[in-house]
């Protein structure tokens, strides 16, 4: 055998080690990754075993038990899928369990989508979706920090937002509650306002919900104050008919816009029509008066080009 045949075979024998080196190493890893599905499927069994044939013949206390593993994970859109797979005679039981009990440490939050999820899998049954609805009026604790109105519209539920509207009208008169929705919709904007969200704010406007004139220059002032996005300018005022004018603390909007030296704030409040010349306290003067009394000089440039 010549030395190109010992070389050739030589080489041949070193790929087939290689070769079967690669697919044992491409079986372990097979199998590690099947070992891993096994064992995340496994920290669920316990809830996705519990199938509409088997839980109903359970109690709440059994049906809580069953799903534990998924409130240890917070996987909240599987447990408003396991709850709404069983729907069943204690349903809203199942459900104000999970709200009541802090054993797992689910947050407010992760608790109002499950009732949102809950209601809006059964809108077609009025009153266990008004029940279980009524958890937000028996359970205030829940939206102290985050609006349950903002929840639900940054859901994968915001479609069921008429039934809460709808929800919220009639409690206004069953229970004596005249500010409910007005409770739950300014709460919703103040907050989304004041984390300068105003993707949320125009997703409300375009899903109807309305506010007072009054409110809406109350929360463009705000948003002005704070120096918040200029995008609210357009957006409390074509939806919400703020005042383009409106006066606080002595001074317009367009006023306190300058002294912030927030030229896209200034901007879009000309935009809208602000009027530019107008004197709330003689002695600061106009608009341009005070910008020019700041030294900002871009601002001033800005007022003089919309007619100052």
């Amino acid at each position: 055998m010549g030395k190109a045949d010992v070389m050739e075979k030589k080489q041949v024998g070193e790929a087939y080690r290689l070769f079967v080196i690669m697919l044992f190493f491409v079986a372990s890893m097979l199998l590690l990754n099947n070992q891993k599905k096994k064992s995340a499927t496994a920290t669920h069994i316990d809830a996705l075993n519990a199938t509409t044939q088997s839980i109903i013949n359970l109690s709440v206390d059994q049906a809580y038990y069953h799903m534990n593993s998924l409130f240890i994970s917070h996987n909240i859109d599987l447990v408003i899928k396991v709850i709404n797979q069983c729907m069943h005679q204690f349903t809203v039981e199942l459900v104000e369990k999970i709200v009541s009990d802090n054993t797992y440490l689910l947050l407010p939050e992760e608790k109002m989508k499950i009732i949102f999820g809950t209601a809006a899998y059964c809108s077609t049954k009025k009153n266990m979706h008004y029940r279980l609805l009524d958890f937000l009026l028996e359970y205030p604790e829940l939206y102290e920090k985050i609006p349950a109105l903002l929840v639900l519209m940054r859901s994968s539920y915001v479609d069921s937002l008429p039934f809460f509207i709808k929800w919220g009208k009639e409690r206004q008169k069953s229970h004596n509650r005249k500010d409910l929705l007005a409770f739950f919709i300014e709460q919703a904007f103040v907050v989304a306002i004041e984390k300068n969200d105003s993707v949320i704010v125009e997703n409300m406007f375009n899903k109807k919900i309305r506010i007072s004139q009054e409110k809406a220059s109350r929360f463009l002032w705000e948003a002005v104050e704070t120096n918040k996005s200029s995008h609210f300018v357009p957006l409390l005022i074509r939806y919400g008919q703020a005042d383009i004018n409106h006066v606080e603390k002595g001074k317009t909007l367009l006023i306190e816009a300058v002294e912030q030296n927030n030229k896209a704030m200034v901007q879009a409040l000309l935009d809208e029509g602000a009027v530019v010349d107008r004197i709330v306290d003689p002695t600061k003067g106009t608009a341009l008066q005070i910008a020019m009394a700041h030294k900002y000089s871009a601002t001033e440039v800005l007022l003089r080009e919309y007619g100052e």
